[in-house]
């Protein structure tokens, strides 16, 4: 019995660490919860620093695209941006 509480307990000290972890495979960005796991990531996480230089590329890559679809001649603004607006960082 001792050692199912022990077994019991050591699962449930690791639950927390590993909620939070952000996984590889995660970066394939197959839906939007991927995404928002990967922006989400906070800073004492192992992949941090990599979560949050996709998450910001992946925004401007996002930003670039929208961009790209309202210009020319029969453009037209389908996201309406706040005035001033946010910072990328804000944004994202």
């Amino acid at each position: 019995m001792r050692r199912n509480l022990l077994a019991l307990m050591l699962v449930a000290s690791m639950l927390p660490s590993a909620a939070e972890a952000v996984e590889s495979e995660s970066f394939r960005v197959r839906s939007t919860a991927d995404l928002v796991e990967i922006c989400s990531v906070p800073p004492s996480d192992s992949m941090y620093a990599a979560a949050v230089g996709f998450c910001h590329g992946y925004g401007v890559g996002a930003f670039h695209y929208y961009q790209a679809a309202i210009s020319g001649p029969g453009g037209k603004p389908f996201v309406c941006l706040p005035n001033p607006p946010p910072s990328r960082t804000e944004a994202v």
